[in-house]
Protein backbone atom coordinates (compact mmCIF):
# COMPACT_ATOMS: atom_id res chain seq x y z
CA UNK A 1 0.00 0.00 0.00
CA UNK A 2 1.15 3.17 -0.45
CA UNK A 3 -0.52 7.19 0.06
CA UNK A 4 -2.81 7.81 -1.62
CA UNK A 5 -4.38 11.30 -2.50
CA UNK A 6 -8.11 10.84 -2.12
CA UNK A 7 -8.69 14.45 -2.40
CA UNK A 8 -6.81 14.81 -5.86
CA UNK A 9 -8.39 11.19 -6.77
CA UNK A 10 -11.87 11.54 -5.88
CA UNK A 11 -11.62 14.70 -8.19
CA UNK A 12 -9.94 13.03 -11.24
CA UNK A 13 -12.61 9.98 -11.39
CA UNK A 14 -15.69 12.61 -10.85
CA UNK A 15 -14.22 14.32 -13.62
CA UNK A 16 -13.96 11.37 -15.81
CA UNK A 17 -17.68 10.16 -14.82
CA UNK A 18 -19.05 13.65 -15.60
CA UNK A 19 -18.74 13.68 -19.40
CA UNK A 20 -21.16 10.17 -18.81
CA UNK A 21 -23.26 11.88 -16.27
CA UNK A 22 -23.70 14.92 -19.00
CA UNK A 23 -24.57 12.40 -21.30
CA UNK A 24 -27.35 10.66 -19.40
CA UNK A 25 -28.70 14.66 -18.64
CA UNK A 26 -27.43 14.36 -14.97
CA UNK A 27 -26.03 16.53 -12.36
CA UNK A 28 -22.66 15.28 -10.95
CA UNK A 29 -21.88 17.77 -7.69
CA UNK A 30 -18.96 17.24 -6.17
CA UNK A 31 -18.33 17.69 -2.38
CA UNK A 32 -14.78 16.80 -1.87
CA UNK A 33 -12.80 18.35 0.85
CA UNK A 34 -8.98 19.26 0.81
CA UNK A 35 -6.18 17.54 1.90
CA UNK A 36 -7.85 13.42 1.92
CA UNK A 37 -5.15 11.07 2.54
CA UNK A 38 -4.80 7.15 3.10
CA UNK A 39 -2.71 4.30 2.78
CA UNK A 40 -4.12 2.24 0.13
CA UNK A 41 -4.44 0.44 -3.45
CA UNK A 42 -4.63 3.67 -5.38
CA UNK A 43 -6.10 1.49 -8.41
CA UNK A 44 -8.45 -0.29 -6.42
CA UNK A 45 -9.64 2.63 -4.46
CA UNK A 46 -10.28 4.49 -8.33
CA UNK A 47 -12.40 1.35 -8.85
CA UNK A 48 -14.28 1.73 -5.91
CA UNK A 49 -15.33 5.18 -7.18
CA UNK A 50 -16.51 4.09 -10.33
CA UNK A 51 -18.20 1.62 -9.72
CA UNK A 52 -20.43 3.64 -6.77
CA UNK A 53 -20.55 6.06 -9.88
CA UNK A 54 -21.45 4.14 -12.01
CA UNK A 55 -24.62 2.07 -9.95
CA UNK A 56 -25.87 5.82 -9.00
CA UNK A 57 -25.71 6.75 -12.99
CA UNK A 58 -27.59 3.73 -13.63
CA UNK A 59 -30.86 3.73 -11.65
CA UNK A 60 -30.84 7.78 -11.65
CA UNK A 61 -33.93 9.18 -14.00
CA UNK A 62 -32.76 12.01 -16.11
CA UNK A 63 -32.30 15.51 -14.29
CA UNK A 64 -31.78 14.19 -11.17
CA UNK A 65 -28.52 14.54 -9.39
CA UNK A 66 -25.56 12.55 -7.82
CA UNK A 67 -23.21 13.67 -4.94
CA UNK A 68 -19.85 12.40 -4.62
CA UNK A 69 -19.19 13.16 -0.98
CA UNK A 70 -15.23 12.75 0.75
CA UNK A 71 -14.83 13.47 4.15
CA UNK A 72 -12.70 12.87 6.96
CA UNK A 73 -14.03 12.07 9.96
CA UNK A 74 -11.77 11.46 13.26
CA UNK A 75 -9.72 8.99 12.06
CA UNK A 76 -11.48 7.76 9.07
CA UNK A 77 -12.43 8.91 5.90
CA UNK A 78 -16.02 8.83 4.46
CA UNK A 79 -16.99 8.59 1.00
CA UNK A 80 -20.44 8.79 0.14
CA UNK A 81 -22.39 8.56 -3.53
CA UNK A 82 -25.69 10.04 -3.12
CA UNK A 83 -28.16 9.60 -5.87
CA UNK A 84 -31.93 10.02 -6.13
CA UNK A 85 -33.25 7.34 -7.99
CA UNK A 86 -35.69 5.24 -6.85
CA UNK A 87 -33.61 3.62 -3.66
CA UNK A 88 -33.25 0.34 -2.27
CA UNK A 89 -35.69 -1.72 -0.07
CA UNK A 90 -34.91 -2.88 3.03
CA UNK A 91 -34.70 -6.23 1.78
CA UNK A 92 -32.95 -5.58 -1.22
CA UNK A 93 -30.02 -3.74 0.71
CA UNK A 94 -28.94 -7.06 2.49
CA UNK A 95 -28.17 -8.47 -0.23
CA UNK A 96 -26.86 -5.99 -3.09
CA UNK A 97 -23.10 -6.94 -2.40
CA UNK A 98 -23.48 -10.39 -3.41
CA UNK A 99 -22.32 -11.41 -6.67
CA UNK A 100 -24.58 -11.35 -9.82
CA UNK A 101 -27.91 -9.80 -7.63
CA UNK A 102 -29.52 -7.02 -8.87
CA UNK A 103 -32.13 -4.39 -7.71
CA UNK A 104 -34.27 -4.64 -11.34
CA UNK A 105 -34.11 -7.89 -12.77
CA UNK A 106 -35.85 -6.77 -16.47
CA UNK A 107 -33.76 -3.82 -16.69
CA UNK A 108 -30.45 -4.42 -16.04
CA UNK A 109 -29.42 -6.86 -18.74
CA UNK A 110 -30.25 -3.99 -21.02
CA UNK A 111 -27.81 -1.53 -19.20
CA UNK A 112 -25.26 -3.80 -19.82
CA UNK A 113 -22.36 -4.90 -17.04
CA UNK A 114 -22.06 -8.75 -15.22
CA UNK A 115 -23.61 -7.55 -11.70
CA UNK A 116 -20.39 -8.01 -9.94
CA UNK A 117 -19.99 -4.28 -9.66
CA UNK A 118 -21.06 -4.14 -5.59
CA UNK A 119 -19.34 -7.22 -4.64
CA UNK A 120 -16.16 -6.00 -6.16
CA UNK A 121 -16.59 -2.61 -4.38
CA UNK A 122 -16.91 -4.66 -1.24
CA UNK A 123 -14.20 -6.55 -1.47
CA UNK A 124 -12.10 -3.71 -2.25
CA UNK A 125 -13.39 -1.82 0.90
CA UNK A 126 -12.70 -4.90 2.99
CA UNK A 127 -9.10 -4.91 1.99
CA UNK A 128 -8.97 -1.51 2.74
CA UNK A 129 -10.41 -2.27 6.52
CA UNK A 130 -13.29 -0.25 5.86
CA UNK A 131 -17.33 -0.68 5.45
CA UNK A 132 -19.78 -0.04 3.63
CA UNK A 133 -23.83 0.16 3.63
CA UNK A 134 -26.25 1.51 1.68
CA UNK A 135 -28.22 4.13 3.50
CA UNK A 136 -31.70 5.90 2.44
CA UNK A 137 -31.47 9.10 0.43
CA UNK A 138 -34.63 11.32 1.83
CA UNK A 139 -36.73 12.04 0.25
CA UNK A 140 -35.42 9.53 -2.45
CA UNK A 141 -32.64 7.79 -3.98
CA UNK A 142 -30.10 5.95 -2.26
CA UNK A 143 -26.61 6.80 -0.53
CA UNK A 144 -23.88 4.32 -0.77
CA UNK A 145 -21.80 4.81 2.35
CA UNK A 146 -17.97 3.76 2.68
CA UNK A 147 -15.89 4.56 5.99
CA UNK A 148 -12.46 3.61 5.12
CA UNK A 149 -9.60 4.14 7.97
CA UNK A 150 -6.78 6.41 6.90
CA UNK A 151 -3.75 4.62 8.32
CA UNK A 152 -3.61 0.73 6.51
CA UNK A 153 -4.79 -2.08 8.58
Amino acid sequence: TAQVDITALCKKVASQMSLLTAEKKLQLKQEIQDNLVMQGDEMALSRLLIILLDNAMKYSPEQTQITLRAAKVKTHLVLEVRDEGFGISDEDKQKIFDRFFRVDKARSRSHGGLGLGLSLALAIVRQHGGSIKVLDNKPRGTVMYVKLPTAAK
